[in-house]
């Protein structure tokens, strides 16, 4: 309850101001690398995201700052029933430079959910986004979660060209499986275009002690209207 305390509460700090401005959306603006942003699609349009030709996620727009998707893992067998996950994001407010949404997904078969809130500062070509998400799992006897922090900056070199940064933590909860105990640091491309975004970078969670400097991360988006 403490957790859903702390998500409506942000979700109700985005709402005090009630001045919106005329914002156009770009292929792949919804998100960064891996973490959401503020920013929503117009209505009537989607997006199609392969993450790693392993995960996929498609996303509708029902109404103008509203999302409502489909995730799943590439369904190579089976058990992949068992992460289809339903989700839907809400875009609260928005001006010039600052947008916040809430957002919330769930995974029936694995007795999962998560909730949300993310910030985003700046404009989509160079700002700042912070979330926090808490994970629960209710499927056992006693309700647990874990909280997550993300913290992530895109810039536009140019036009079609932008470098992404991001930075996740968990609070070392062994609750939810899923949530590793170490924080996560990306860093990516993202080349976009009219319809299509590509992205290219690499993760490595900052406790590894090993030779590897980041293991790769390749992600396609496709956004149709």
């Amino acid at each position: 309850m403490k957790a859903l305390k702390i998500v409506a509460l942000f979700s109700i700090l985005g709402c005090f101001n009630f001045y919106a401005q005329d914002w156009q959306y770009r292929t792949g603006d919804h998100e960064l690398l891996a973490m959401p942003t503020a920013y929503t699609l117009p209505a009537g349009t989607g997006y199609f995201t392969d993450y790693e030709a392993f995960l996929l996620n498609f996303a509708y727009a029902p109404l103008n700052r509203t999302h409502i998707g489909l995730f799943t893992m590439f369904p190579v067998s089976s058990d992949f029933i068992n992460t289809l996950t339903i989700g839907v994001k809400q875009n609260f407010f928005k001006s010039k430079i600052f947008q916040s949404a809430v957002y919330g997904t769930l995974t029936p078969k694995e007795s999962m959910y998560i909730l949300g809130a993310v910030f985003s500062l700046g404009k989509p070509t160079f700002g700042f986004h912070l979330a926090i998400s808490y994970a629960g799992d209710y499927g056992g006897e006693k309700v647990e979660g874990s909280f997550l922090f993300s913290a992530g900056a895109r810039y536009d070199f140019k036009e079609n060209f932008a470098g992404i940064v991001e930075y996740h933590s968990p609070n070392n909860s062994s609750a939810i499986e899923m949530l590793s105990e170490y924080s996560m640091i990306l860093l990516g491309l993202r080349f976009h275009f009219e319809y299509t975004s590509w992205e290219i970078g690499g993760f490595r969670p900052t406790s590894f002690d090993n030779d590897i400097v980041l293991y790769p991360y390749l992600k396609g988006t496709y956004y149709f209207h």
